[in-house]
């Protein structure tokens, strides 16, 4: 079995000879499990990472951070330093302002004003925080369930509009795991929902969401007109399988590491990113997904399924 998108990554031989996996935890207290190369590559790029802190420090300047520079995305596009990552984000897609300009305590007083106001979206919002990685320390203890709170529950009425879409849980789960503050974590979730995906991609009617998967379709069609034609043929609804990819933002979808990465040049470049990722995705699956004959959860050598998750 090999689990291509899955955020354990357990993996084992062509041969069905099991691999012996190393267990560990990410930068963001998600559990990996590694064969002993993957663990070797992983700890050379974690080497790697203390160099580019030390080049990144020049970009340390709000400033510097908005100005957009190539240098600056060829920086993130080899991706922001964990370290420094929590305040690049928070710069380099302008939160900073967007929170200037709705005042001091803004965030702070939305939820005070509404304490203790229950509606059907804040009972689906309590209904997802325990759905949200539970397999992660923070996120499912008393002081990561409280932010998720505060910060799903901000987002609603911040945007009477959109409100609340389930998967906004999941990308304020890692902002929340990135950013370490609650109120940053709002900001830089309403710039990614408001500012930087389509419109209306998490509106109730999916409608900016649809538009996604329609541009993803052209572009498959475009780039990989051999697999397009495949999925065709196989009567696969594309938007079966990239749909959670678009409203998570990759979150359920990739490592925890690997998504923060993806968020790294979101945040800097826009939503075109996500058709770069998706494109990459079935790029480097192409040929397990030639060999599916048949639509459903697994993949692997011909005469095999197509995964979905």
């Amino acid at each position: 079995m090999e689990t291509y998108f899955g955020r354990s990554i357990s993996i084992l031989s062509r041969s069905n000879d099991a691999v012996t996996l190393e267990k560990g935890t990410d930068e963001y207290g998600f559990t990996l499990q590694l064969t002993p190369e993957q663990a070797k590559s992983r700890q050379n790029c974690l080497a790697k990472q203390q160099t580019r802190t030390a080049k990144w420090i020049k970009f340390s300047d709000p400033i510097k951070l908005r100005d957009k520079s190539r240098k600056l995305k060829n920086r993130v596009r080899k991706g922001i330093p964990p370290v420094l990552r929590p305040s690049t984000w928070y710069y380099i897609c302008g939160a900073n302002m967007r929170r200037e300009a709705a005042g001091r305590g803004y965030y702070e007083n939305i939820l005070q004003d509404h304490a203790g106001e229950h509606s059907k979206i804040t009972a689906l919002i309590d209904l997802d925080l325990p759905r949200t990685f539970p397999e992660n320390a923070f996120i499912s203890g008393p002081e990561g369930t409280a932010q998720l709170r505060r910060v799903l529950r901000a987002f609603s009425f911040h945007n009477t509009h959109i409100r609340y879409c389930q998967s906004m849980n999941y990308i304020a789960g890692i902002l929340l795991l990135v950013l370490k503050d609650d109120e940053k974590a709002f900001w830089v979730l309403v710039v990614l929902i408001e500012d930087i995906l389509y419109p209306n991609c998490h509106a109730e009617t999916l409608e900016g969401c649809h538009v996604e998967q329609r541009t993803l379709k052209a572009l498959l069609e475009l780039k990989m007109p051999r697999l397009s034609q495949h999925f065709d043929e196989l009567m696969c609804d594309l938007s079966c399988i990239t749909t959670e990819w678009v409203l998570c933002l990759f979150t359920k979808s990739l490592p925890a590491e690997t998504v923060c990465r993806v968020l790294d040049s979101i945040l800097l470049e826009g939503s075109k990113v996500l058709f770069r990722i998706s494109l990459a995705i079935f790029k480097m699956t192409s040929g397990m997904l030639m060999n599916a004959e048949h639509i459903g959860m697994s993949g692997g050598e011909r005469g095999a399924t197509l995964p979905l998750d």
